[in-house]
């Protein structure tokens, strides 16, 4: 498996990976059917976010888009990168490709000296960053938003059992 950094030319296979990511959570068909259209990317995302995927041999397995533009507070006030999405395919989940994913952005996020993610998590995603070591924040704005301070966390084996 390999990173890769996505551009408007992967649009079609970015939203194909997300509409196979929400087919397999646990809520009712026709929330599945509403909602998937809404969570796919435009082209205009591509202005605030970097978008990066988890590939092998041709294909897309997992996506990711985050960004440092604006503001996203964390813990104290911290400033941070925001983590926007985080989808893997269906038939890829449970393999260690979300945690690795995760941790491939978070190692992006910090060589841009960002202090930390910030992650705005749909509610079947909590146990997800939960088990990958993020920090849940208490009264945040976002009913399920995580924060991982990039300068101490390690990510370890638990992460990639995921």
């Amino acid at each position: 498996m390999r990173f890769e950094q996505l551009d408007i030319t992967s649009l079609p296979a970015i939203n194909h990976v997300i509409s196979e990511a929400t087919a397999a959570w646990p809520l009712p068909e026709r929330f599945k059917r509403l909602a998937t259209p809404a969570l796919h990317y435009m082209s205009s995302d591509f202005d605030g976010f970097e978008f990066v995927g988890a590939c092998k041999d041709h294909e897309l397995l997992a996506v990711a888009a985050w960004g440092e533009s604006g503001l996203h507070l964390g813990p104290a006030g911290q400033r941070g990168a925001l983590l926007h999405g985080l989808y893997v395919a269906a038939a890829h989940q449970r393999g260690g490709i979300g945690c690795a994913l995760l941790e491939h952005v978070a190692m992006l996020a910090r060589r841009n000296s960002a202090p930390g993610l910030l992650v705005k998590a749909q509610r079947v995603s909590v146990a997800f960053f939960k088990k990958a070591g993020l920090s849940a924040m208490p009264l945040a704005a976002y009913p399920h938003s995580f924060w991982l301070a990039l300068q101490t966390h390690q990510f370890g084996d638990r992460a990639h059992s995921a």
